[in-house]
């Protein structure tokens, strides 16, 4: 029998409802540094979480040992007897939009396959530098995985998906400088953007061997954020668009339903279904389907992201973003989040910069109060703009400031381009004019 359904049947009469969420998945991991084959293994895991709600309170138990039912039961029993309070009901059967995250030949890739893909993209890198100074890094997996989440309203839903996750890094070391750049790509199979994946290192890599020094020490520039630098501006969405940060009143969007918060050029989807993204789903891992939804539209709020737990808190409905792992409660996250892109290209972006800055990476992202929209980050990789072109590498360089301020009042331009970044986001180079800059 169906391990999801017989934990379903072993728990259902004890309780007055349950969820159980099982998943088995096999990933296989590749390392490749410095010309060798630095590690390569298969992992297979399998396991259950279940939820179950009794006398208005909710439980919560997980576990990859399926051989004690009957300790099972009792653990999920004593964690609803002192569980908090249920606010919501688990999801009825419901039809979401198909999407099939699954590709035969992503789940028959072995560790010699991914081992050959990873040496031809680090020769490509190796070929032409240096090997004395310049260390390549390529790292591949693949995950295969089949769950099954089943509830006590009917909710049967089985999912078999793939993911391919490739990343290249270098690093550079002259005498007391290091320069490191990195790129990564996930797609639910192969695609030419993981062949691409050398070119945005390389592009770096040779703009980084001249060093040059911004004119002043002090003041505000214009600053480009290429789409994998539009993180640091994308960053505050992902948690002020919660809608448990803005049930709990932590948001600084909380009270900002239906107002301008940012420049009406800047507009924010979710799209649950794309394909080849690993993050899209027809129906989330609660059995709530999907939908596109603005959250930011032209520049106004128009909602928050739910899953079942944090609508139930805030006496709304889910809006289809429960998302879960092996063994934990769900959260809530976006699918496939975009910034729109623009109608001005990179190129004509930048022309009219007489000195400015193209930042690709920050140093210590998360350690400021992004909750809050505030940052003040060294840079990690970036570029001085001079007259148009970008002209070199520059270091010891920090910018600071307020993304929501930067947004609705220094909002330069939004490129036609975007790019997929970190997966599942899809984001353009974004220019602010005056942003705080200090140059050691």
């Amino acid at each position: 029998m169906d391990r999801a359904i017989e934990i379903l049947d072993l728990i259902k009469p004890h309780v007055d409802g349950v969820e159980t969420f099982a998943v088995t998945a096999e990933s296989v991991n590749v390392s490749y540094r410095a010309g060798k084959l630095r590690s390569s293994e298969v992992q297979e895991t399998s396991g259950i979480s279940i939820r179950a709600i009794k006398d208005g309170k909710l439980g919560f138990y997980s576990t990859t040992d399926l051989t004690e039912k009957d300790k099972l039961l009792e653990s999920t029993l004593t964690s609803a007897q002192f569980g908090g309070e249920a606010t919501f009901e688990f999801a009825k059967p419901a039809q979401g939009e198909p999407f099939d995250g699954f590709d035969k030949e992503t789940a028959r890739l072995d560790i010699q396959e991914l081992s050959e893909f990873s040496r031809e993209l680090a020769a490509k890198i190796e070929s032409v530098t240096n090997r004395d100074e310049v260390m390549v890094e390529v790292d591949f997996s693949r995950t295969s995985y089949d769950q099954h989440l089943a509830n006590s309203n009917g909710v049967s839903h089985k999912d078999r998906r793939t993911a391919l996750s490739g990343s290249v890094s270098i690093q550079q070391v002259r005498g007391d400088d290091v320069f490191m750049t990195y790129d990564a790509h996930s797609a639910v199979s192969r695609e030419a953007a993981f062949e691409e994946l050398t070119d945005k290192v390389m592009e770096q890599l040779n703009l980084a061997q001249k060093i040059v020094k911004l004119s002043v020490s002090d003041g505000e520039l214009p600053v480009v954020l290429t789409p994998a630098g539009s993180f640091l501006l994308f960053y505050p969405f992902l948690m002020g668009l919660s809608g448990k940060n803005a049930h709990l009143g932590i948001s600084p969007l909380s009270n900002k339903l239906g107002e301008i918060i940012v420049d009406p050029r800047l507009t924010l989807v979710d799209e649950p279904i794309v394909a080849n993204r690993p993050g899209s789903a027809g129906v989330d891992d609660e059995g709530v389907p999907t939908k596109p939804i603005t959250f930011i539209d032209k520049g106004v709020v128009t909602g928050f992201f739910h899953n079942l737990k944090t609508a139930g808190e805030a006496k709304t409905e889910s809006t289809g973003h429960g998302k879960r792992g092996l063994l934990g409660q769900p959260g809530a996250s976006f699918h496939n989040p975009m910034i729109k892109g623009g109608d001005v290209p990179f190129k004509e972006m930048i022309k009219d910069i007489k000195e400015g800055l193209l930042i690709d990476s920050l140093l210590g992202l998360g350690q400021t109060n992004l909750l809050a929209g505030a940052f003040s980050n060294p840079v990690n990789v970036a570029f001085k703009i001079e007259n148009g072109e970008v002209v070199g590498r520059v270091k010891d360089v920090s910018i600071a400031g307020n993304t929501y301020e930067l947004l609705k009042d220094r909002l330069g331009n939004i490129s036609k381009e975007v790019e997929w970044v970190y997966g599942s986001l899809r984001l353009p180079y974004i220019r602010l004019d005056g942003v705080s800059t200090v140059a050691n």
